[in-house]
């Protein structure tokens, strides 16, 4: 609210900047002070009668040496092109009623949200490493193209959270709630799945490679399997069904 008022009041003093510019540089058609004194007399009348009979045609008027019409047709689109920024702002602006919104690669690492409540959420391309959403209820909230390395989301609701293309090694989902989760092509590198059901979340071309422990439930048709490439002992992976 407070720069939506900054913008209200530069649009204002444009306008008057102008108007006051414009007293010392208006170039009027006709003035019948010839001589300047602040007075029609007859030495006024004298250089008027010099031209009595002749066509007149008075000069544009000008401010700034350009043209009233021209100056009037900028101005109206500077103001025009400020207003349509005033009401991108407007539109895009928190209300009382929202909760939450983040912008591209936000920092908020180690951020505590245990027990939070964020339904229906944009809160992608953020930085929640090593965050704590433990017991979060997150349902069909999106974390596309997060990063949530070595983030704690145990015991969280992510009924339907979209995770499109996120990182999530190392974190701990142990005990969450992953029914109809999206992980459509998300890094599950190191990830902690005990006590998780996965029958029902998507997870073509994820990466589910050394584990720290097998979902009760794998996706349908996979199966979790001892990683025997991963350089850390007692490790899993998830493939499919042979």
């Amino acid at each position: 609210m407070i720069y939506l008022e900054v913008m209200r009041c530069r649009l204002l003093l444009m306008f008057m900047v102008i108007l006051v510019e414009a007293q010392g540089q208006f170039v009027a058609p006709y003035n019948p002070d010839s001589n300047q004194d602040s007075a029609i007399g007859s030495a006024d009348l004298v250089d008027f009668l010099a031209f009595f009979g002749y066509d007149f045609l008075p000069p544009a008027i000008e401010i700034e040496g350009e043209d009233i019409m021209t100056a009037l047709i900028n101005l109206t689109e500077e103001v025009s092109a400020l207003q349509d920024q005033v009401n991108l702002m407007q539109s895009e602006m928190m209300t009382k009623d929202s909760v939450l919104k983040v912008t591209w690669l936000r920092n908020l690492r180690h951020a505590n949200l245990e027990d939070a409540t964020m339904v229906d959420m944009d809160l992608g391309r953020v930085d929640f490493s090593y965050a704590n959403f433990q017991n979060a209820q997150l349902m069909n909230s999106s974390f596309g193209d997060g990063i949530l390395v070595g983030t704690d989301l145990s015991g969280a609701n992510l009924l339907n959270a979209d995770f499109d293309a996120a990182i999530l090694a190392n974190a701990n989902l142990s005990g969450a709630i992953l029914t109809y989760a999206y992980f459509g092509y998300t890094s599950l590198e190191g990830v902690n799945l005990s006590g998780t059901d996965m029958s029902d979340a998507y997870v073509d071309g994820a990466i589910m490679t050394c584990l720290q422990s097998c979902p009760d439930t794998p996706p349908n048709g996979m199966t979790c399997i001892p990683d025997e490439t991963c350089e850390l002992a007692n490790r899993f992976r998830i493939v499919e069904e042979d």
